[in-house]
């Protein structure tokens, strides 16, 4: 009688007590199939392990990252207020030589969702009067680029890589007792710094971009004497001409721009410069 296989598995992982191991060593030295089965699964592990050991490529990583998002991108993320008195972190400065305690950041308000884990913070900087938030994840996956909503206030943020976003008005004294939420892309688009001759006054170009699931949107390059931008205008998804209205986030740099769109809807984004890559996120209306 063979033993079952979890028992030569962790006879080949050096698992067993001495004398079960016994046993099964004379059994494998007798029976073709078994020791055959152990062959195999000690070549199995010392890939795996080899593989854990070797650095995932950078490409890799973001495949990996977006593939997890997809998982969430079905339903927003719903944030919950965390009630507890608002919090101040004060920094020492020096004005006229004598110490001064200034109020520095102020934490307006703390948002959290448990599935997935995350942690939302609105800050006011007093020193340079602006208000930004902060998404905080142990997967910075679930935080960079990713879409910030107040509904009812027709507040939309884009995050940057480390999860920052910066307020465009001052932070609503209402806004903690609305829905917040956290949308994650539906796809993803990346375009490389563009190249361009600058002895030429006026240019465009035209490209298309695709993902795996066949989503495509049409970009068009447009330079002028008074600046550089680009057109946007989705083609399908998931290999439908027909969709229903999407948020488009477009980032590059510290510049970004959130609307919505549909179907025969085209969006301009002004560009900073040419020496950074534009990223295009869709997000799923409400």
């Amino acid at each position: 009688m063979h033993p079952a296989q979890y028992v030569l598995r962790r006879y080949c992982d050096r698992h067993l007590d001495p004398e079960t191991a016994g046993q099964v060593e004379k059994h494998v030295e007798t029976c073709q199939f078994c020791r055959e089965f152990c062959e195999e699964y000690r070549a199995l592990s010392q890939f795996v392990d080899q593989a854990a050991e070797e650095a995932l490529p950078a490409r890799a990583k973001q495949a990996a990252g977006y593939l997890y998002r997809v998982g969430y991108c079905v339903e927003p993320i719903v944030l919950s207020l965390l009630r507890q008195e608002p919090s101040a972190l004060r920094v020492p400065l020096a004005a006229d030589g004598t110490p001064k305690d200034e109020l520095r950041f102020e934490n307006l308000a703390t948002f959290f969702s448990e599935e997935p884990e995350m942690v939302l913070r609105v800050m006011r900087d007093n020193r340079k009067q602006r208000d930004f938030l902060q998404l905080v994840s142990d997967d910075s996956s679930l935080v960079s680029r990713v879409l910030v909503e107040v509904p009812d206030l027709d507040l939309s943020i884009i995050t940057d890589e480390n999860g920052r976003g910066d307020f465009d008005r001052p932070y609503p004294d209402d806004a903690s007792d609305l829905k917040w939420q956290v949308k994650m892309p539906q796809a993803e688009f990346s375009l490389l710094p563009l190249q361009y001759d600058p002895a030429r006054v006026e240019y465009s170009e035209d490209i298309v971009l695709e993902t795996v699931h066949k989503d495509r949107v049409a970009v068009r390059f447009e330079g002028q004497k008074d600046g550089k931008r680009i057109s946007i205008r989705i083609l399908e998804l998931n290999g439908h001409p027909d969709f229903e209205p999407v948020a488009v986030a477009v980032s590059q740099g510290g510049k970004s721009l959130v609307a919505g769109a549909s179907r025969d809807d085209t969006l301009y984004f002004e560009m900073e410069g040419t020496e950074n890559s534009i990223d295009i996120r869709l997000f799923r209306g409400q």
